[in-house]
């Protein structure tokens, strides 16, 4: 028969598939919706679609047009229609400035250039191709001391895929209207947060509150290798609460292994709610060799989970992926190999992982707002390394206390990299 934990774990998973179905149901459906796409019909044809038309120098040898470019006299508006047969990706583009931006994905790196279309900027962001899977554990017990406390444990799937791209959240992103280098990431996020002592009942004050989520993240990053800029986007969706499975995992793990003792105090948990969250970030290379590079960057992260701003830096020594992505006939390189350091300082608005949830305010503790540091600091150090398409990373987290009267807090990480 199965235990009281085993059929918690599985009600809760039956709660986790309904997204999951529901994401890949949708980009089922948009790759349906290309496959079957048909050509549009032209407007009206002008002279400039002429040019277009009559000008192979202009054409890619990635992408090839479907329809000709056309304008509409009711609102001055351009259309280009186009096809990537390779990605399948049917791009629709309008646009009030002339300025089109097309996605295309590529197999060898050429030199960005714009397209000369008489009337039209033609902006071309090449999407990486590769399809990579990371798979992140974060706990701390991957550390120098053991604390079991605070964050204690994480897990992370991260994919990189090229046909992200044709999905209807792309147009949730941050747009950069720029010749760029452009990668889009599909995550599901699991952590899960304790007091500082899990082998006593908790005594509801002067600590942090048990905690966990789940949630979903679309993720898009746009690196101008021109101006050696980077610009991030993501949309998290999911909740927080007992149905994303801190509670019974932490249990089971610690009943697996006798040195732990079973946590006390789950049931004090922050309460279901939901977790809507955009977070944003920007970064600019101070320093850009072939070994070394040094970025600068801001960030700023809206919405049910956590609304903060911040700035830091990020160091890179070694061989390495360029960071702005492949210009100029280069090539991904087949081992890689470096140590990366960043730290970064943020202004706390609101945390609901100390403070509850937005909406369901029926919980037995959580902080108050006057209990929270307004300042809290991170910094993390490690090594990566890649031969071909399998690679390691193993880091160490650190951060300063995120309320009055917490300690400082580390916790390690260990990520899987797996070229598909």
């Amino acid at each position: 028969m199965f235990t009281r934990d085993t059929i918690t774990v599985m009600k809760a998973f039956r709660v986790l598939l309904i997204p999951l179905l529901f994401i890949t149901a949708c980009q089922s459906q948009q790759v349906n919706n290309n496959d079957d796409a048909k050509e549009p019909s032209v407007i009206e044809v002008k002279s400039l679609t002429d040019n277009y038309k009559n000008s192979p120098e202009h054409l890619s040898p990635v992408i090839k047009p479907t329809a000709v470019i056309a304008q509409n006299n009711r609102n001055s508006e351009f259309e280009t229609a186009l096809h990537e047969p390779e990605s399948r990706v049917f791009i629709k583009v309008r646009t009030h400035d002339k300025k089109v931006v097309v996605p295309v994905t590529y197999k060898s790196s050429r030199k960005l250039i714009s397209k000369q279309i008489p009337g039209i900027n033609w902006i071309e962001q090449r999407v990486d191709k590769r399809t990579i899977l990371n798979i992140h554990f974060e706990n701390d017990l991957i550390t120098y001391a053991n604390t079991d406390r605070y964050f204690t444990n994480g897990i992370r799937f991260d994919l990189q895929a090229a046909w992200l791209a044709g999905s209807s959240l792309q147009k949730l992103m941050i747009p950069y209207r720029h010749k760029s280098f452009v990668i889009y990431n599909l995550s599901m996020v699991q952590n899960m947060y304790t007091p500082t002592d899990t082998r006593m009942a908790p005594e509801l004050k002067n600590d942090r509150p048990y905690a966990s989520l789940l949630y979903f993240g679309f993720r898009k990053s746009a690196s101008d290798p021109l101006r050696e800029i980077k610009i991030s986007s993501e949309l998290n969706v999911g909740y927080m609460g007992p149905y994303s499975l801190g509670s019974s995992l932490q249990t089971i793990v610690h009943k697996t292994f006798p040195t732990n003792n079973e946590p006390l105090g789950w049931e004090t948990q922050i309460n279901t709610d939901v977790i809507v969250n955009y977070n944003v970030q920007v970064q600019k290379a101070l320093l850009n060799r072939a070994n070394l590079t040094l970025l600068a960057g801001l960030d700023a992260e809206a919405g049910t989970l956590f609304t903060n701003a911040g700035a830091g830096l990020q160091a890179q020594i070694g061989k390495a992926d360029p960071v702005f992505g492949l210009v100029e006939n280069q090539q991904w390189p087949e081992f890689e190999y470096y140590f990366f350091a960043k730290t970064d300082i943020s202004f706390v608005a609101y945390n609901a992982l100390l403070q509850g949830g937005m909406f369901n305010h029926d919980n037995v503790f959580t902080l108050k707002q006057n209990e929270i540091r307004r300042i809290v600091g991170n910094a993390e150090a490690g090594i990566h390394f890649r031969y071909k398409g399998i690679g390691m990373e193993i880091a160490q987290h650190f951060i300063s206390p995120e309320y009055k009267g917490g300690l400082w807090h580390k916790w390690g990480r260990m990520s899987l990299i797996f070229r598909l």
